[in-house]
């Protein structure tokens, strides 16, 4: 194998790939998924870690990251020394966040080498194959990335509380002020005061979540998604809201020039039936998944990278 030597260890040059994998991250609030190819495109695993956002929990995400890429590698039948074979692209939530992109970036990993982007960029890059296209991220936060004609035009992304509308965070904090409005004799009865409230104690409620993370508000979010279904006034009202903002980036992305938009996460399944006939005929399937994407982006800077390359010195842009 051609290579250079850094630090006395002999490396492949940047255009040769012989001997190393290539693993996708896809990383949220709620959970980290992983997936495995070979040099060549080959599918050999995949796996899953919980929260990977470094502004949540920078410890939990690195770890998140690893345990996932153990996973994969383990589904593909390989042991963990393999890890220093991996050339990691990671696309995160929270990484449009300078801190977080400089703090992931002094990580000490144990790959070959890690390429670092948001996940919102790298489902982008999935779902619409480097092309031009919009992207609605409902999960446990909001975002949203329209790009045509050579502009990139961010929407949302600034994080929960403050900007998560239509989100598994944002249902789950409006049901637990709904719910303690209702308690309180200001707001309308709901079925999820039995739910979220099962010991009628708001107090207890209140000082649960009054410092609450946007991932532990996101598991209440369940509840709501199910008490709508069932009929619940409150519920179908928050999911009704939900849908009629997703409306207004949907709009927002037509002025855009954007003509195609994929919308995902795990509420985007329950705001479309909301959605009138004018948005959802914009809507399309992503063509490949975000850790397909958060591939696609590795690969390509590994073959722009010059040959000054770093074994396990941190992660690059």
């Amino acid at each position: 194998m051609n290579g250079v030597a850094v630090k006395g260890k002999a490396l492949p040059l940047a255009d040769d790939r012989q001997g190393l994998l290539f693993l996708g991250i896809d990383g949220g609030g709620s959970r980290c998924r992983a997936l495995l190819k070979s040099a060549d495109g080959e599918i050999l695993g995949e796996g899953e870690g919980k929260c990977a956002n470094p502004v949540i929990d920078y410890v939990a995400t690195i770890a998140s990251i690893t345990s996932a890429a153990r996973q994969a590698l383990a589904h593909a039948g390989l042991g963990y020394s393999h890890i220093s074979r991996l050339v990691v692209g990671a696309g995160l939530a929270g990484l449009h966040l300078p801190s977080a992109r400089l703090q992931m970036s002094q990580w000490h990993h144990p790959f070959y080498r890690l390429y670092l982007d948001t996940d919102l960029e790298v489902a982008n890059l999935g779902a619409h194959d480097g092309e031009d296209g919009g992207l609605i991220i409902l999960g446990t936060g909001f975002a949203a990335l329209a790009k045509a004609e050579g502009r990139r035009i961010p929407i949302g992304g600034y994080g929960f509380p403050v900007n998560a509308t239509g989100s598994g965070s944002w249902l789950g904090l409006e049901a637990v002020k709904a719910v303690l409005l209702a308690a309180d004799g200001l707001g309308p009865a709901t079925s999820l005061t039995a739910c979220l409230m099962p010991d009628d104690d708001p107090l207890r409620l209140a000082t649960e979540f009054q410092n609450a993370s946007a991932t532990s508000y996101a598991t209440l979010a369940p509840h709501v998604l199910t008490a709508a279904e069932k009929g619940d006034y409150v519920a179908g009202q928050l999911v009704q809201d939900a849908a009629e903002f997703v409306s207004q980036v949907i709009r927002r992305m037509r002025h855009t020039g954007v003509n195609k938009i994929v919308l995902c996460g795990s509420i985007s399944q329950f705001v479309l039936p909301y959605l009138a006939d004018s948005d959802t005929q914009i809507l399309t399937a992503a063509r490949y998944s975000p850790q397909e994407g958060a591939i696609m982006m590795a690969m390509a800077q590994f073959d722009r990278a010059p040959a000054k390359l770093e074994s396990s010195r941190g992660g690059e842009r």
